[in-house]
């Protein structure tokens, strides 16, 4: 376990910082053909609403393909009007010329690439899954003073990811750290796991002249994971970009500083229904409809969204 004096110093440390902020940067989120589009410019709408000015909003997309196809036109004018950077990188394990939908790990990594290409500017740069809003001010957060900075693995990654962790470190050529953090069941608090300090990549703050080496090593081992069989079960599969962040940035000699939450109003809402459980988030959603009906026709083809968006639009 993390030893309480070690905890107030890092406290410190950051109270300390908490007035060097940076207050330039850029925020990157991946838009691909689908349901990431809706996703995508409901989290850029959010963002614009609540960002400051002197941070860049990037949306990164897949080089359109058979494999990744091009994203609807009302996407890109929509992200467009809403002062959003369009940015293109290619994902080196996908067949561009496959007519086949690629695995899920692959395109979860589709982030991994699109930080390592991004031409980044600004003091700090900032990745955020795209089935994400932001609910209120963005302004200063100490969740930004570390050169790296992501959130703490949950009780879902932990259970399917802990026992690959020892296998991936030593394939990195670093040594686990001797530090563990409990995570418990949210279902029931007196069952817990103890395990290595590991991330839950979908928020993660960088400094933006380290985001390029930090993408780059990323992906090697990604890649690496991909290509040697039985270095990892089918668990860490399903989470392989996850469980290859902390051993990546280790490897670079980086300090990491994990967060339980970003101090920013974000919610992961993972899947459209939840929005309608809070009404905060509803509401978000609720004005950025009136702002920007486009979103409808974004959504058609995808009925949970048009369900969950038909919902929010006849309760106002």
């Amino acid at each position: 376990m993390i030893d309480a004096e070690r905890t107030e110093r890092l406290a410190c440390s950051i109270e300390y910082h908490a007035a060097n902020i940076p207050s330039t940067g850029s925020v990157l989120f991946v838009c691909q053909s689908g349901n990431l589009e809706v996703q995508a410019c409901l989290l850029a709408a959010t963002l614009r609403e609540h960002l400051p000015g002197g941070y860049r909003l990037i949306a990164a997309m897949p080089e359109a393909s058979r494999a990744m196809p091009e994203v609807k036109t009302l996407t890109l004018d929509l992200l467009r009007d809403l002062g959003v950077e369009i940015t293109r990188f290619a994902h080196p394990l996908i067949d561009p010329t496959s007519c086949q939908t690629p695995p899920e790990r692959l395109l979860i990594a589709n982030k991994i690439a699109a930080i390592r290409d991004v031409p980044w500017s600004g003091e700090k740069c900032i990745f955020l899954d795209s089935d994400q809003l932001c609910l209120g001010n963005f302004t200063h957060d100490v969740s930004l003073v570390a050169p790296v900075t992501v959130r703490s693995v949950g009780w879902v990654g932990a259970k399917y990811t802990h026992r690959n962790l020892p296998a991936i470190y030593k394939y990195a050529g670093v040594e686990i750290p001797s530090e563990r953090i409990m995570i418990c069941d949210p279902e029931n608090r007196s069952n817990a796991l103890f395990v290595p300090l590991d991330a839950n990549t979908s928020f993660i703050g960088m400094d933006a002249t380290l985001a390029p080496s930090i993408g780059r090593r990323w992906m090697e081992l990604f890649t690496a994971l991909e290509v040697t069989p039985g270095l990892i079960d089918d668990h860490g599969r399903r989470f392989q970009e996850q469980v290859t962040f902390v051993p990546s940035v280790r490897s670079l000699e980086l300090p990491v500083l994990f967060i339980h939450e970003p101090s920013q109003p974000f919610v992961h809402y993972h899947h459209a229904d939840w929005i309608l459980k809070g009404t905060a988030p509803t509401q978000c959603v609720a004005r950025q409809l009136v702002r920007y009906p486009v979103l409808f026709q974004i959504a058609a083809g995808f009925p949970d969204w048009v369900r969950v968006l038909d919902q929010i639009r006849s309760g106002q």
